[in-house]
This record gives C-alpha cells, structure tokens and sequence, in this order.
C-alpha cells in the first residue's frame, strides 16, 4: 500500500468518524408527560414549576415527568407575565394592575394589595428586591421601577415613560444583572425596538443601547453572554453581548410563521412557533439548523428542565424528554 493511499484512506475514516459525530448530535423529543390543564405561560424556579392561565398554579417538579399540584392562585384577569422573587410572586395580569402573592407557602398562595397605577400590567420582571412593571394600559405610562422590599406595600423609584410597548403580546421585559431589557414599539405597526438599560442603580436607569427594527418581539431570553430575540414573522435572532454597549447580530434562523418562545440549553434552542416546536443546533451559531420538530396545536411558551422541555399549548401542557 503506497503512501498517497494511505493517505486516502486515513481521510475517509476522519471524515467518516465527523460525520457519525455530526448524526450523534441530532437530537429528537418523545413525549413523556402531559396535564389537560389551561396553559399560557411557564416559567420554571427549582423546586417549582408555575404555571400562568386563569391566574398561577404550582406544580412540584420532585418528578419531572408528572409534576404535582402544590396550590394555586386564581384571577379575574389572567396572568400574562409574572416573576419570582425569594417567596413572592408578581403578576402582570391582562386587564388589570401589578398583582402581589405571597408564596412562602405554596399549597396556600396568599394575595397582598395589588399595585393599582394601571388597568393594564403589560410585563413585570424582578431582581435585587426591585420590579419592572410595564405599564400597557389605553393610557400607557412606560415602565415603573419599584421598591419590593415589602412586597405589601410597593414603593415607585423611578419611572421610564414613554418607554415600552402599547401591546399586551409577548414577553415585554427582561432583568439580566444590572441590566433591563425592554420590547419598544417606535411606530403604529409592527415596528420594534430593543432598549437596554443600566440598571446598577434602579433609581437612575439610563439607556446605553438599542437594536432598531427587530420586528414584533415576543420573546427575550439572555444565556450567558448571548441575547437570543423571537420575533414574529422573523424568527430567531442571536447576538453577542459581550459589549453591552453594543450587541452584535451572530446568528440568525428565518421562519415567517407566529413564532412565540425559545429556550436555550447549551448547544441547541427549542423554538415554537404556534404549529410546533423546533430542535436547533445552534452549535454553529451563524447557521442555526433545525434537527427535530413536533407538531403542536398552538405552542405559547416554552422553558427547558434538566433534560425535559415543557410546552404551554392550547391542549395543554407536555413534556418532552430530549435525546442526543
């Protein structure tokens, strides 16, 4: 055997050993668990899983494949977005103001006096006993910065008016850090932006930059030093953040349908867009791919736990086991 075809066969094998490793990282989603519960929203807090529809539900997630109803909390108005911080939950609820509900037990969620400035809560994220309440009513008045150390009696710090959407769709806001991200609508259609501020002192919020024209946002979601943007009609857009100050598009996946949430587990991002649920490998972040999908009815949020994705669809909730 001479040394060019040695050579040859050497190559083979080494693109051969790439290739298996390429199919090794396709991953696929079985079902594995599913409650017939009503379901807009997730969101995820070790050891708990709460739930938005009617108002919130908390499941135990000690079995991932069946979570267990601990208590709930009901509204009139519906949760559209709400956060955790330490035993308390904050609601933004569809048409009425800033809920508070102490949770420190949670088979019996106890409701405080609501924060009462609008009709309309749009978005409400929380971090360092501080929330970001977004005001989305008919009479919009931005964004109110709240002091929660006592979560019964909230107190305003500062105000960013004119700032965020007239829009109840999608997640309005994000807290990162000692950073806010904010969903903007600069014109009367579709038209968005995406402002950043500086919040390391949440009673002096300054913006320090902004994505223009990013379409209709209706997710946020930040994993490490990496911003990832669904938008309607759009799709998926990653950027770098490692310069706050200045966000660098680096990858980007084309879909035109109602694309609503994503989640972000290393290297792959689970997508949905209303009909499905989408497998991307992201490990190529200039070219995300899609490696598996599931049919869903109409699929609203998605959130990621160990190695389960759990879907809020109309039908329901699932549970989907990954396998890579």
């Amino acid at each position: 055997m001479n040394a060019l075809t040695r050579i040859q066969i050497f190559a083979i094998l080494i693109l051969n050993l790439l290739f298996l490793g390429a199919c090794n990282r396709v991953e696929s989603m079985h079902e594995v668990g599913y409650l017939d519960i009503p379901i807009t929203n997730l969101l995820i807090e070790e050891p708990y899983l709460y739930v938005g529809g009617p108002g919130v539900a908390i499941y135990s997630l000690d079995d991932p494949l069946h979570p267990q109803l601990v208590g709930e909390y009901d509204s009139w108005y519906g949760t559209h977005q709400f956060s955790i911080s330490d035993d308390y939950g904050f609601l933004a609820s569809w048409s009425a103001s800033l809920e508070v509900v102490d949770l420190r037990e949670p088979n019996r969620p106890i409701p405080l006096t609501p924060y009462r400035y609008s009709i309309q809560a749009a978005g409400v994220a929380t971090h360092n006993n501080v929330a970001y309440f977004v005001d989305g009513g008919p009479y919009f008045k931005g964004i109110h910065i709240l002091d929660i150390r006592d979560p019964s009696s909230l107190i305003e710090i500062a105000n960013l008016p004119d700032i965020g959407a007239y829009s109840n769709g999608g997640v309005q806001i994000v807290v990162e850090d000692e950073y806010l991200f904010v969903k903007h609508r600069n014109g009367p259609d579709f038209e968005y932006d995406l402002i950043i501020f500086d919040v390391s002192d949440p009673s002096t919020p300054h913006e320090i930059s902004r994505i223009v024209d990013i379409g209709a946002i209706n997710e946020i979601e930040i994993d490490q030093d990496r911003l990832y943007v669904v938008s309607v009609g759009r799709g998926l857009s990653i950027y770098d953040i490692t310069n706050i100050s200045n966000p660098k598009r680096i990858g980007f996946y084309r879909s035109n349908l109602p694309n609503s949430a994503v989640a972000v587990d290393g290297d792959y991002a689970y997508l949905t867009d209303l009909f499905t649920v989408k497998t991307l490998d992201i490990s190529n972040i200039k070219q995300p791919r899609v490696v598996a999908e599931k049919e869903m009815d109409q699929a609203w949020d998605v959130a990621m736990y160990d190695s389960y994705v759990y879907v809020a669809d109309s039908d329901g909730l699932f549970i989907f086991k990954t396998r890579k």
